[in-house]
């Protein structure tokens, strides 16, 4: 039996859907579903029957109820006591954008190595493709779910882009359209690129290999550039701009991804409970 499987049936219990459920635990509704269906076949009962007002614990799983409850309290307690264990430590190796490094995670890595001074972290950034299920990392931030075998992924975000520049570009380029826009394209296989592509097409003004230099160029006042809105609005000098009659550029989901088996590591799991914390600031913002 997967012991989370039973955090899994108490969830869906109190709130009534696979759906509901998920939100709470951050999971797609479908892996909710596959998992209770395979609690299901552990136990050999159904364990819920569809009501007009949502999922009701079946006659024969209402007294399993409470000892689920109780198994996942008790399971939650020894995991929260191992994570609080001062020798519990270890390198966590982490990929993500140069971008996500920079503007995310070293500005707060002070306050988490403080919290835990037995983790090491070693970052590895850049657009190339690292192989989590080869163990070429603990955890790594994608803009695809992952499909390979053995992989777990969670989705942090919704990053949604538009046009930026800098208030003085805004202002000098204020009475020309996007086709006369010096454009900062950063050149990878991602949705932006697509789209500036089909919907700009124009010869790009300056082309990087990292989101972060792309940022850095466009506060420079050196054009426009498409530039996650959670990102823009970390720096007062950067200013939205329209694309009349133009589609939105298309949104990416951010995905946390690591291993099944390391992620229950206590290091690994710290740092992947910080950077679900950061991710949520800094979309909430």
């Amino acid at each position: 039996m997967h012991w989370d499987d039973l955090r899994i049936f108490v969830v869906v219990a109190e709130a009534g859907s696979f759906s509901a459920a998920g939100r709470r635990l951050g999971v797609e509704q479908s892996t909710i579903g596959r998992r209770i269906k395979r609690l299901e076949g552990v136990l050999g009962l159904a364990l819920f029957e569809r009501h007009a007002d949502g999922l009701r614990p079946t006659a024969t799983a209402e007294p399993l109820l409470r000892h689920a409850r109780d198994a996942a309290r008790s399971i939650g307690a020894l995991v929260e006591a191992a994570r609080a264990q001062p020798s519990a430590g270890g390198r966590v190796r982490v990929a993500c954008t140069t971008a996500m490094a920079d503007l995310v995670l070293l500005p707060n890595m002070h306050d988490f190595l403080t919290e835990h001074p037995n983790v090491r972290i070693d970052l590895d950034t850049g657009l190339e493709f690292v192989d989590v299920a080869r163990g070429q990392a603990d955890i790594a931030l994608r803009s695809r779910r992952p499909t390979e075998h053995g992989l777990v992924s969670r989705k942090l975000a919704e990053m949604r882009f538009a046009p930026h520049a800098s208030h003085a570009y805004a202002q000098a380029k204020k009475d020309q359209s996007h086709e006369a826009w010096d454009w900062l394209v950063v050149r990878a296989e991602v949705v932006e690129t697509s789209w500036f592509d089909v919907h700009i097409g124009v010869e790009p003004r300056l082309t990087t290999h990292s989101f972060k230099e792309q940022i850095d160029a466009v506060r420079r006042g050196l054009g426009v550039g498409l530039i996650a809105r959670a990102a823009a609005a970390m720096f007062d000098d950067l200013v939205e701009l329209e694309l009349p009659g133009v589609p939105q550029p298309p949104p990416f989901d951010l995905w946390l991804v690591s291993q099944q088996e390391r992620r229950q590591q206590p290091h690994v799991r710290a740092a992947m409970d910080w950077i679900v914390e950061l991710t949520r600031r800094l979309t909430s913002a």
